[in-house]
């Protein structure tokens, strides 16, 4: 699964998501080069916990030097704080996606079970935490809040 965001002025949009199952990693990495060379992206982020993430983002890396790569690693913690960087851009409504996205349903389905973040049962949730490991790397989560500084508020009672 992979999700290609451009970002405007602060705004994120989904221009493509990859999505095939059942295929081979030489399938993947393949269709994975295609994207960062139609796209040449500023960064690459691979979730490189289980599976064959670090595969992926050793052999990406050796095909396409000009590129930065980032590891990124999950646990429970890190799930939470991936998911609610994901919440907090669709609330202040600077990522979007296509109608009809699979994201939509997948984002629906999508559940705290106990203590863990997940698709419900029956379900799936590559969309949505591929779309969350794109907007972690991205500058959004380069943005720091400033506190508010009361001493300018102002009230009035009538």
């Amino acid at each position: 699964m992979a999700t290609v965001l451009q970002e405007v002025g602060g705004n994120y949009s989904v221009v493509e998501l990859y999505r095939k199952r059942q295929q081979t990693s030489e399938y993947h990495l393949y269709h994975l080069g295609e994207l960062i060379k139609k796209y040449q992206p500023r960064i690459v982020g691979i979730e490189v916990t289980g599976g064959v993430g670090q595969v992926y983002l050793e052999q990406l890396s050796k095909q396409h030097k000009s590129i930065r790569f980032s590891s990124i690693r999950t646990t429970g913690d890190s799930k939470l704080v991936l998911i609610s960087n994901l919440l907090l851009a669709l609330e202040k409504n600077c990522l979007k996606y296509p109608i009809g996205s699979p994201i939509i349903d997948e984002l629906l389905s999508f559940r705290r079970q106990g203590k863990k973040l997940e698709a419900a049962r029956g379900k799936h949730d590559d969309c949505v935490m591929s779309l969350a490991f794109a907007l972690q790397i991205t500058s959004f989560n380069e943005k720091k809040v400033s506190p508010v500084d009361f001493s300018k508020v102002k009230m009035w009672v009538d």
